[in-house]
This record gives C-alpha cells, structure tokens and sequence, in this order.
C-alpha cells in the first residue's frame, strides 16, 4: 500500500481534468465510436471495440478521451482534434495512464444509455450492410445476366463432333457445291459479256439510224438540227423525227426527195393535205403532216 501511494505521488498525484460537452449519439460520440470499432475491433463482435467510452475531457485546449481496455482492465489517453474542416482526427497513439487516472464516482456517461446507442448503431450498421450486400447482389445478377445474354447473342466456338464418314460426305457435299457454284459463276460472267455486246450492237444500230434520220431532213439548217444532234443518245429516233418535223412546219419548208433530184428534176414539192395517201412520200414527210394536222 505504501509502495504504490509512493508511485502516485511520483507521478505527481491523480489530476481533475475538465469534462468536455458531449452528448451521447451526437457527432463527436458517433465519430469516436466508430473510431474505436474499426481501430480496435472486438474480435467475437465485428460491431464492437475492445475500448469503451470513459470520458471526454479538456486540458489546456487539448481535447482528449479517456478509454478503459475491458481485456487489459486499463485505462488509455487518446488524444484527438476536431474542427469543422477536417472532424474527428484522432492521435497517433494511445497512452496508458491506469495509475494517474481516476474514475469518477458519478461517470460522465449513463452505462444504460451507451449501451442502449451501441445496439442501436450495430442494428443501423447491420441493416446498411444488409442492403449494400442486396444491391452488390442485385448488381451480380444483373452482370450475369448481360453475360448469359451475350453468350447467347455470340456465335458458339464449339465445334461439333461428326465421325469420320460424316466428315467425308459433308466434305464431298462442299466439293460438290463449291463445283457448281464456280460453273454458275462462269455462265454467269458469259452471259454478261454477250449481253453487253447486244446492247452495244443495239446502241450502235440505233444511232446509226438516228443519224439517218437526221440527214434526211436535208432541208433544215445545222442550227435547227442542232439539239437532236447534241441529244441524240438521250432522244429516241421517234423523238428525233417528231422535233425535226415540227420545226419544218413551223418553217413552211419544201419537202425535196434529194439534192440529185433537186438538181435533175428540179425541187419536188409534196401536198401535205395528201401525203397520207400517196406512197411516195417519205415516211418524214407524213410525220410533218400529221405534226401539222395536229397544230391547226
């Protein structure tokens, strides 16, 4: 007994720190609780510490909290900040002062009411896990899901089985069709060539008699031939004889057989009121008749 009123006074004697306001639940206590839970986990119990809450106190403007080790039944100084900026920062270390500190007889905190908080925040814990792992549950579904939906979408890499006489009938089939496709193709290819080759003969006999067509109207100037001769792949040989007939009506030219006969003979004039008629009038000619009954 002597011995150890011996220390106490060593260490200069229990000190009367000054309580600092704290309520229970209220940001501080909350920050600190959780402090201590994640730091000094319980190992039986994940919601709780190996330290419980003894006070909270001041001394020159250091704020610190006194916390009693139920394994060790010891008492430690950890000493911690708050401001607004930052919250709750707590000290590098804890500080044990289990000779120095003093319990007081009326304690800082209700014991009912801590407890009654620690169950209630393990409840509150408890259930915010609790649907953390649902949504990260719901989550992996969903990710599955899109997997399957894709495997499904994907073309299969598996390669079927067959036996070594499947093997060779479909290998036969693919001959087969591979054969005859390349025989199409080269009918194919002929069939184009001699096709362009008709359309090129037809194109060329089609111009070669629109250019007939043309020189018949002898009587006309260059100027008056000048869009069928610009147009002549556009306009068909109807179209040529059409337009050259009205511009002759539209001139109140004479039809002449030909320059010879023009020469020998003279000009040779048809009657178009006739022409319908008469065999010997050129097919031009009864096309500027009708061109002309049709304008009156």
């Amino acid at each position: 007994m002597m011995k150890e009123l011996k220390d106490l006074l060593n260490e200069g004697g229990a000190k009367v720190f000054n309580r600092y306001a704290v309520e229970i639940g209220d940001n501080l206590w909350r920050a600190i609780h959780s402090y201590l839970i994640s730091t000094y986990p319980d190992g039986e119990d994940s919601y709780c510490s190996i330290y419980s809450v003894e006070g909270i106190y001041e001394e020159d403007s250091q704020k610190f909290v006194i916390l009693f080790n139920r394994t060790e039944m010891k008492y430690y100084r950890l000493d911690f900040s708050i401001n607004e900026a930052s919250g709750f920062t707590p000290g590098e270390k804890l500080v044990e002062v289990t000779k120095t500190y003093v319990p007081s007889k009326e304690p800082q905190f209700d014991p009912e009411k801590v407890q009654a908080f620690a169950a209630e925040f393990k409840k509150a814990e408890e259930e915010k896990k609790d649907k953390t792992d649902e949504e990260e549950d719901d989550k992996n579904d969903d990710k599955i899901e899109e997997e399957d939906d894709d495997n499904n979408n994907e073309p299969s890499n598996e390669v079927e089985k067959y036996s070594k006489e499947e093997y060779e009938t479909l290998q036969g089939e693919y001959a087969e069709l591979e054969q005859n496709y390349n025989l199409l193709s080269e009918e194919k290819a002929k069939l184009e060539e001699q096709l362009s080759e008709l359309v090129q003969f037809k194109n060329q006999v089609e111009r070669k008699d629109k250019e007939t067509m043309i020189e018949s109207f002898y009587m006309l100037s260059e100027e008056d031939k000048k869009d069928v001769v610009e147009n002549i792949d556009k306009y068909s040989l109807d179209d040529i004889e059409a337009k050259l007939s009205i511009i002759c009506v539209r001139n109140k030219v004479n039809f002449d057989l030909d320059d010879k006969d023009k020469e020998e003979k003279g000009p040779v004039v048809f009657n178009l009121n006739d022409a319908d008629a008469d065999e010997s009038v050129p097919a031009w000619v009864k096309a500027a008749a009708n061109v002309a009954k049709n304008m009156e």
